[in-house]
């Protein structure tokens, strides 16, 4: 039977795409396919691609704000016909009819400045105007403009996002390959329950089968006055057991398959699962764990991102707080006159300087108060960082040693499987012999069963520390690549 699985793992390890046990039986998928299947075609898959594609556009939104912006704005037509008051020299108002067009078109290219929080810009204007009443037409031209906005004092949120939108970007990145890591922890689990619920259906299956030989041979024997009432009973007892082992291992082993599927997204053949072996023993250093980990994880970067955001918080509090200025600076050229020529011919210089500020007199400590709550929360942010680095490498550490743990055990406990097999098989033909009691081929029984259980108990353990050591790690020790 071994060799039979072994077999089966080796087929599986070098075909990628899966096979079919039969022309109409169910699809045999090997761990490996299962996890390469799920992480090109499962929902979950699908939804962390496209977490990865809107963290990229965000990103990409944030960086068109240090690129230059070309705008072409304008008004065209805004015709206006009313009546409008004017006011005459004896104080009276006197309503017009006015018939009136203004139109504008205007081109600006506008640079943020990420070191200062200001903005520069260049570029031209021009308005017209109609008076149809009046038959008039008037154009006025700003040939050339150039300006400055800087706020004075203020909290500089383009300065603080170059430093931390890098790396959100960053730390999507490596999440993105966390989620497929995780993919195969998950799909390791869903595959070892339906591997579980299968073996337990053989075992329930075959102890049926070797409960109903027992039962014929015990009524004869009882028969004969060789057994006892009460032997005959517990054979009789064991046999009704196991038909209701087998049809709730039947029930259970398509429950577990039935979630297998849903979570792959698989459709269609049903799917069996094939046993895999232990690899060939692989040391894992914790110390390379450890700086692989840190290499390439999110949670490092993450680190430096939570002790940024809350630097920033307290810049943020004291620049939205204290005195504000905001200085505002124009130079160019315009013009005026009845023809569009001459409106662009007959220029003059044009400047303009504004300085707005904002100084706080009297906030009953409340400007105060929202420094030292930011600073007090950076402190906690620090405080917490620093648990969570310790944590976090506590955690990479104990999962290299649980790794290389579980490789030492993952023999004895297939050792114990093959010897409580033999033993059972030996208790049984002893006990067809007459040579053995019914109290202890039971227990060899129970002994085999435990056996095959505990022997796939460990190397559930072991498959899904490998991959949750992958996980943590971000690194393939088997290849010594990064993933």
């Amino acid at each position: 039977m071994n060799k039979l699985i072994y077999t089966f793992v080796l087929i599986a390890a070098v075909l990628y795409r899966p096979v079919r046990a039969q022309e109409s039986g169910p699809v045999i998928l090997s761990l490996n396919q299962a996890i390469s299947y799920a992480q090109g075609q499962s929902i979950t898959a699908l939804q962390n691609e496209t977490t990865k594609e809107n963290r990229f556009w965000a990103y990409q939104s944030f960086r068109s704000n240090l690129y230059p912006r070309l705008v072409l704005s304008g008004v065209a037509p805004e015709f206006n016909r009313s009546f409008s008051g004017v006011t005459q020299p004896d104080g009276t108002t006197l309503y017009q009819p006015v018939t009136i067009n203004n139109s504008s078109l205007q081109l600006d290219v506008s640079q943020n400045l990420p070191w200062t929080g200001g903005q520069v810009f260049i570029g031209t204007r021009l308005n017209r105007f109609d008076d149809f009443d009046r038959d008039t037409r008037l154009y006025n031209s700003s040939p050339l403009f150039i300006g400055l906005s800087q706020p004075l004092f203020q909290y500089n949120g383009l300065k603080w996002g170059q430093k931390i939108e890098p790396l959100k970007y960053e730390e999507s990145v490596r999440q993105f390959k966390e989620e497929e890591a995780r993919i195969a922890v998950q799909v390791c689990r869903r595959y070892f329950d339906l591997l579980r619920a299968e073996i337990n259906l053989d075992i329930a299956e075959n102890n049926l089968k070797n409960n109903d030989t027992l039962f014929r041979i015990a009524e004869t024997r009882f028969e004969l006055g060789r057994i006892s009432k009460s032997d005959l009973l517990q054979l009789q007892l064991a046999a009704v057991t196991a038909q209701k082992d087998v049809a709730q291992a039947k029930l259970d082993r398509n429950i577990a398959a039935l979630e297998l599927k849903t979570f792959l997204g698989w459709e269609g053949d049903s799917l069996d699962a094939v046993l895999p072996t232990a690899m060939d023993y692989l040391n894992v250093n914790p110390e390379l764990a450890l700086v692989e980990a840190r290499a390439n994880r999110a949670d490092p970067v993450a680190f430096r991102r939570r002790l940024l955001e809350a630097e920033e918080e307290v810049a943020m509090a004291k620049g939205q707080t204290g005195p504000q200025a905001n200085l505002e600076a124009s130079l160019g050229f315009s013009g005026t006159d009845e023809s569009f020529g001459g409106a662009y011919q007959n220029t003059i210089d044009q400047q303009g300087v504004r300085l707005g500020f904002t100084i706080p007199i009297l906030d009953w400590g409340r400007a105060d108060a929202r420094v030292k709550t930011a600073l007090a929360n950076q402190k906690l942010v620090e405080y917490t960082v620093q648990q969570d680095e310790i944590n976090f490498d506590q955690n990479v550490i104990q999962l290299a040693e649980r790794f290389n743990l579980l490789q030492t055990q993952i023999e004895f406990y297939k050792q114990g499987d093959e010897l409580a097999a033999e033993r059972y098989q030996i208790s049984y033909d002893r006990y067809l012999l007459g040579d053995l009691s019914i109290t202890d081929l039971m227990i060899a029984l129970g002994e085999k069963d435990r056996a095959r259980r505990d022997y796939l108990g460990a190397l559930r353990d072991y498959w899904e520390a490998y991959y949750r050591l992958q996980l943590f790690t971000l690194y393939d020790f088997r290849t010594q690549q990064k993933r």
